[in-house]
């Protein structure tokens, strides 16, 4: 029986009004990889306040079926959103103070946590990676998009618009893949570690492996401060590891790889040559080979390093719907949005001097294509957005983290809920 298709419909009202251009895009973005994450298809559009009902989405979904040329009986499910702002980036007047977010936090269960001493504790360095075990975990749908199409990947080569299109760019994607295998032109590499932890009100408290009473480092993270339904907590990363009040330890994982090396080198050749869409092609390729050995690493983490996960045996499809237990955040991102987190994973894990990932003074990586994160394993952990921040919190996390309010105010700008004095 052919395996009916899940289409998400997302409609975003997002006003220049209520953020800028560059914030609007942004935005987009930010809550379309949140959304494709869970969900492995979605079409978006921005519409007016009036059209920012359940309706503008059902009606978005008609059109995706048109669109697509499918009919009801080949959908197994729709699900429709309205995506407002509030949602993500919610207006001051729906905010709470830190201390009541607090007092609403999610409630950890030792009973549900199901705790797994790794296998190993410590830090390990992945030299060389082979390339051909990352190929195979690809996640090819962002990569078309990198080139402004949008579909889902493999029936985005069979598109009725642009699939002659898509099928020439993935044959040059294979081809010039196999060159690289066979030249050796790109090297990938990582280091992950895996450490007792606990949390400690909104922060994870990492400890040695040999000496648990020594604190390895101290990582900070924001909690929502959007009103709730009853029922409903504020959520922080740290909600997922044990509390340090529990007596019981825990663990939490940070990487960091890259399948950049050796990129910039190749891309400068082709555009000597004059073949920019080459060296595009080169870059968007490694991007995807970073992102596959994120992924790579996590399943490897799940059931060989930490092994909790022992008996997991999902397929490639599976793994890209993150159909698996535990996380992977990434400073950046809408669980984890402070860039500057990126400076203490590379301290904890020596990753420049052990790989030749660096951090720029604005925290990119270098090489571009590389990826760095946490590892969580709680079985409820999930991701989710922190969005709007108020100044209470704002002021403490700048404390926690040794930092002023001006500076902190600088890296959190965009979560911000108020302007800065």
């Amino acid at each position: 029986m052919t395996k009916k298709a899940s289409i998400t419909a997302v409609g975003h009202y997002l006003p220049e009004t209520i953020l800028s251009n560059a914030e609007l895009e942004k935005t987009l973005d930010t809550t379309d990889d949140w959304i494709r994450s869970r969900t492995g298809i979605i079409e978006r559009r921005v519409v007016s306040k009036d059209e920012a009902t359940s309706h503008m989405s059902i009606n978005s979904a008609k059109l995706i079926l048109e669109k697509r040329e499918l009919s009801a009986s080949d959908i197994d499910v729709i699900i429709v959103a309205t995506v407002t702002p509030d949602m993500f980036f919610p207006s001051t007047a729906a905010l709470v103070q830190n201390a009541i977010g607090a007092k609403n936090a999610w409630a950890f269960d030792l009973n549900a946590a199901a705790i797994t001493t790794p296998s190993k504790l410590g830090i390990e360095t992945l030299s060389n990676y082979p390339l051909e075990r990352l190929i195979e975990r690809i996640d090819w749908t962002p990569f078309f998009m990198t080139w402004e199409m949008k579909g889902r990947f493999p029936n985005i080569l069979d598109h009725h618009e642009f699939g002659t299109e898509a099928r020439k760019l993935y044959n040059d994607a294979l081809r010039l893949l196999d060159r690289i295998l066979a030249q050796n032109l790109l090297q990938a590499t990582g280091i992950f570690g895996l450490f007792p932890a606990n949390s400690d009100g909104d922060d994870l408290v990492l400890y040695r492996e040999d000496q648990p009473d020594e604190v390895l480092t101290v990582l900070h993270t924001l909690r929502q401060q959007m009103k709730k339904r009853n029922g409903q907590p504020n959520l922080c990363l740290a909600d997922f590891v044990a509390p340090r009040t529990s007596g019981t330890p825990d663990y939490v994982g940070a990487f960091a790889v890259t399948a950049g090396f050796g990129v910039e080198k190749l891309a400068a050749g082709f555009e000597a040559d004059l073949d920019d869409y080459s060296s595009i092609l080169v870059k968007a390729l490694a991007d995807r080979l970073a992102e596959a050995f994120a992924e790579e690493l996590h399943e490897r983490v799940r059931k060989e390093f930490w092994g909790y996960a022992l008996t997991e045996s999902l397929s490639n499809e599976e793994l890209i719907q993150e159909d698996y237990r535990g996380i992977r955040p990434a400073p950046g991102y809408p669980a984890y949005p402070d860039h500057t987190e990126k400076s203490l994973l590379f301290s904890l894990l020596g990753a420049e001097r052990q790989t030749g990932i660096s951090l720029t003074e604005n925290f990119a990586m270098t090489p571009a294509a590389s990826v760095s994160g946490l590892f969580l394993a709680h079985p409820e952990a999930h991701y989710f957005g922190v969005g709007r921040l108020l100044p209470d919190q704002v002021k403490d996390y700048a404390q926690r983290k040794g930092l002023t309010t001006t500076e902190t105010e600088r890296w959190l700008g965009p979560n911000l809920g108020y302007t800065p004095k």
